[in-house]
């Protein structure tokens, strides 16, 4: 019996930076559907090095110079060349992570091929265009729903996490392992990753730090991450005397080797659809601190697997952190909840296969 051919998906994303999530998270989605036993192209405009690791991943990559730009749809030779080869090499999804090449990729793909949309901000725009909307969290789903409405009828959207990043890792670092060594050490390290600016509420941490050192608490800050922020948030560290608690790392390559430096990790984003980077803490068993925005919502059971604090509080920050760092065996057991949750969560196989399923699915209701 011949065995039918694998499922060929195309994806598409963009990014200016050295690398920013998006485009992490893309190359994990192509390197989970490739595991389950998909054929991967990806479309993509990234800098030289990030191409190469989409290559080394095992997917087909190809330069797409105006993928970044609804201007790319108004190219003829682009929209005609994408089509031929779609239906050449019998593309059955086209996974858009980037919302400008939304008009590109629906006037390239063939009939009976869906776009699946990845919400990966608070804005929608052009993916809700997309046949399938996968959302990241559940109020997410929630307002997809309703910018559509009697449109959604027609489409499959659904809640689907972002798959994890990091590398392979079997064991996976012991819970809360470095907070139970602090009281030897003498201080606890906080730290924060992600990048910089307003929204991510960076100037609430650096005042609850404040707040704590203060109190006589003895705390470090270390900060990851590049943004326009940073030059402020400098300043705000002088003014209040923090320079030698709080540390700017600048960009981390190596988001390992930084979870297994901090004891707390800080998530204060004003607002926030997923929060890549507290997935990342918890599945290395660090303990979380996060605002109650959405993305924190959706993966974090207060006094279960972290602790959420009111958006915009940074009084509530302060005392959130001071509470993980007196009860340490406690920060461990949640610690330890969070790791097996975002083990499973983050899985992108089963992530993977969900989204093929959809896909199915999505080509069986046009067949009724």
């Amino acid at each position: 019996m011949t065995k039918p051919p694998a499922p060929h998906l195309l994806q598409a994303v963009a990014c200016g930076g050295r690398r920013d999530a998006i485009d992490e998270v893309a190359l994990s989605h192509a390197r989970g559907l490739m595991e389950a036993g998909a054929r991967v192209t990806t479309l993509a405009k990234l800098p030289a090095p990030r191409m190469a690791a989409h290559r080394e991943s095992g997917a087909r990559v190809e330069h797409v110079g105006m993928l970044d730009t609804t201007l790319s749809a108004a190219n003829p030779c682009l929209v005609l060349r994408l089509a031929w080869r779609m239906r050449r090499e019998g593309v059955q999804g086209v996974l858009i992570h980037t919302g400008k090449a939304y008009p590109l990729l629906r006037l390239a793909a063939p009939r009976g091929v869906p776009l699946i949309s990845v919400c990966h901000g608070p804005n929608f725009g052009l993916r809700l265009g997309a046949d399938i909307i996968l959302c990241l969290n559940a109020e997410q789903e929630a307002r997809v729903r309703a910018a559509l409405g009697r449109r959604a009828a027609n489409k499959r959207i659904l809640v689907l996490p972002n798959p994890s990043v990091l590398p392979d890792m079997d064991p996976l670092p012991a819970p809360a392992l470095r907070l139970m060594g602090a009281t030897a050490r003498g201080e606890v390290v906080v730290g924060f990753l992600g990048q910089l600016r307003a929204v991510k509420g960076l100037d609430l941490l650096v005042e609850a730090v404040a707040s704590l050192v203060e109190q006589g608490v003895p705390l470090r800050l270390r900060i990851g991450g590049t943004g326009e922020a940073r030059a402020a948030m400098e300043a705000e560290a002088a003014r209040r005397g923090l320079l030698e608690r709080v540390e700017f790392l600048g960009w981390v390559e190596d988001r390992v080797a930084f979870f297994a430096g901090v004891d707390i990790f800080a998530c204060p984003s004003r607002e926030e659809p997923f929060g890549l980077v507290a997935a990342q803490a918890m599945l290395l068993g660090v303990p979380v601190v996060a605002s109650d925005a959405a993305g924190f919502r959706a993966q974090i059971t207060p006094g279960a697997t972290g602790t959420l604090v009111p958006r915009g509080d940074a009084a509530a920050l302060a005392a959130a952190i001071r509470a993980v760092m007196e009860a340490p065996m406690v920060a461990r057991d949640m610690a330890a909840a969070a790791q097996r949750q975002a083990s499973q969560q983050g899985d992108r196989r089963r992530i993977a296969e969900r989204i093929l399923a959809e896909i199915e699915a999505w080509r069986a209701g046009r067949a009724r």
